[in-house]
């Protein structure tokens, strides 16, 4: 969360961050829900365009670090399929894994990475703290009853066990923050 923030505010970065992921809190759903959810599109540069005009037209609709935290989530995850995804794959195969089982090594990589972070000392000290305090509001195509759910699980790091990740290095973490950073710079 960018450090000039309230507490009201990180608390509310935080929960806006995690909101998109919440039409999954109870199954994966359906691509369509996701990609509402996520706003996106096939095309990373109108799916880019696609987050610039929401933030732009909810200035007003949403409490402002909220909204922020939403849209920094969605361009995180245009960044991934941008620059890391395409390398996490490339990985994988090399590795020897069958085009059959990528996706499911590729997710597994991910929940790998997230595992190793419910420990972290700044999900424990600062997001989940902030957590706490925050209240849910209906975003986009969100509801404010999944949004706590996923709260609740945060809180809770209620999260199936992942095997460790074998990719997702602390260096390659650190480019792909910095890269998130210079694309919300641009977006936002």
């Amino acid at each position: 969360a960018p450090d000039n923030l309230s507490a009201n505010e990180h608390s509310m970065f935080f929960l806006g961050s995690i909101a998109p992921d919440a039409v999954s809190v109870d199954r994966f759903a359906d691509k369509a829900i996701r990609w509402a959810a996520h706003l996106r599109e096939n095309d990373l540069d109108l799916w880019q365009e696609n987050v610039k005009s929401f933030y732009k037209a909810n200035q007003r609709s949403y409490q402002p670090s909220y909204l922020k935290g939403y849209v920094f989530h969605i361009i995180t995850d245009i960044v991934w399929d941008r620059f890391y995804n395409p390398y996490l794959y490339k990985y994988l195969t090399l590795m020897g894994v069958k085009s059959d089982m990528l996706r499911t090594r590729r997710w597994s990589e991910l929940h790998g990475y997230e595992e190793s972070q419910l420990q972290s000392d700044w999900l424990i000290n600062d997001v989940i703290p902030a957590l706490i305090t925050s209240v849910p509001a209906d975003i986009n195509s969100v509801s404010k009853q999944k949004i706590e759910q996923l709260k609740v699980q945060v809180i809770n790091k209620d999260f199936p066990k992942a095997p460790p990740q074998q990719f997702l290095s602390r260096e390659i973490m650190d480019t792909f923050y910095s890269d998130i950073i210079k694309t919300a710079d641009i977006i936002l």
